[in-house]
């Protein structure tokens, strides 16, 4: 896939993390999978809202290698 507002080139194996709704929707936008994590200003409930595919309070806890999609 590819972004339709930079050159940007991504594949199914890449990830955004990040720690507002606005990362997690620039994931979104780009097709990528997306990774929220607690360590910013925003609560659990907050960012579940934007859907991301993992949550983990931060970065170290998430385990990308066993991740399988949502039904």
């Amino acid at each position: 896939s590819q972004s339709r507002y930079l050159n940007i080139r991504v594949t199914e194996n890449d990830w955004i993390v990040g720690d507002t709704g606005i990362d997690i929707q620039c994931g979104k936008e780009l097709r990528i999978k997306t990774a929220a994590v607690l360590s910013g200003f925003l609560s659990e409930t907050q960012l579940k809202k934007y859907n991301p595919d993992l949550i983990g309070n931060f970065v170290t806890d998430l385990n990308f290698n066993n991740w399988n999609q949502k039904d």
